[in-house]
């Protein structure tokens, strides 16, 4: 019965250990993807925000305002 309790534990720990990787691995590449997308004028985060200027009608948000949406639309992308 403990030789079965261990090996279900150290299942469970190499999982969680998976899941830790997969996330950190996802937040580096959605890093880099938003650093692409900053790199050109024409580049996802900035038509990101212009259509959000041009759908809320307020011309002062900028990439610091969007920061959380944008992270979370290259997060998800990414996944």
């Amino acid at each position: 019965m403990l030789g079965y309790t261990r090996q279900k534990i150290g299942e469970y720990v190499e999982f969680i250990r998976l899941e830790i990787t997969v996330i950190l691995i996802t937040h580096v590449m959605a890093c880099l993807w938003i650093i692409i997308g900053h790199s050109d004028a024409d580049g996802w985060v900035n038509s990101f925000i212009a259509a959000e200027k041009d759908s809320t009608g307020d011309l002062t948000i900028d990439s610091y305002g969007l920061a959380r949406e944008i992270y979370i639309n290259a997060f998800y992308f990414m996944l």
